[in-house]
């Protein structure tokens, strides 16, 4: 048991309490509205939420890519799918390899590999990992 509690509130971000929850090593955040605890945020509704973002349980084809960091790629990216007659589910981005790069997952429907593969490739640094998921 711990004395002194983190929290967060009912109006928090999530990713803020995510933070929290990863760099004090916790696996629980009570949720208060003054000083009433009203519920708590688990790794399990950070898995949920992660999962949900990805577009995990829409199948679909998942692509993994270094973009560069500049205004409009993503937007350039998001372009191509749509002219493959593809629809994205799904969207997550972190940091990338260089500085200057961004890691991008997204998850498309309506479309096979190859051809998202094919029309990607002009757009993006490097493709890090493609597959179809859940067909």
């Amino acid at each position: 048991m711990t004395k002194n509690v983190l929290t967060t509130c009912e109006s928090c971000q999530m990713e803020e309490a995510a933070m929290v929850m990863a760099d004090h090593k916790i696996g629980g955040l009570p949720v208060m509205r003054g000083s009433d605890i009203v519920g708590i945020i688990t790794e399990t509704d950070l898995f949920k939420l992660f999962i949900e973002m990805l577009g995990t349980r829409i199948p679909g084809v998942r692509l993994s890519a270094e973009l560069e960091d500049v205004p409009g790629k993503l937007f350039e990216l998001a372009g191509v799918v749509k002219e493959v007659g593809g629809n994205i589910h799904g969207l997550g981005t972190m940091l990338g390899e260089t500085t200057h790069t961004q890691r991008v997952t997204i998850k498309v429907s309506g479309v096979d590999m190859e051809t998202l593969r094919k029309a990607v490739e002009p757009v993006v640094v490097k493709i890090k990992d493609i597959r179809t998921m859940g067909m």
